[in-house]
């Protein structure tokens, strides 16, 4: 006769699943919940162009000021804002040289 292990969901661990999900479900709350007006991004960030794709949605291109490190940023209403590091061609990070 063979041994089939097979694993058994218990009490215990349907509570620790529980508790895990309601702990993300919190987060992610506290993330989308946050105002746009906490941290002033002008405060930290230079725009450098921005492009309207439509009505709702923003693509800008920002830099550091501190750092100089260039980023692409998205913005629309219905999602969070999505920054992404710029990089040159070969592959070292993008940083703002103002044209003189």
């Amino acid at each position: 006769m063979e041994n089939n292990e097979t694993t058994r969901i218990t009490g215990s661990m349907l509570a620790k699943i529980a508790v895990g999900l309601i702990l993300i479900i919190i987060v992610a709350i506290g993330f989308a919940a946050c105002e746009e007006n906490d941290v002033s991004k002008e405060e930290y960030f230079e725009i450098v162009s921005k492009q309207q794709v439509n009505n709702r949605i923003s693509i800008y291109v920002v830099y550091d000021k501190e750092t100089k490190v260039m980023y692409s940023l998205v913005t629309s209403p219905s999602s969070a804002e999505t920054m992404i590091m710029l990089y040159n061609p070969d592959g070292t990070i993008r940083t703002y040289t103002p044209n003189v």
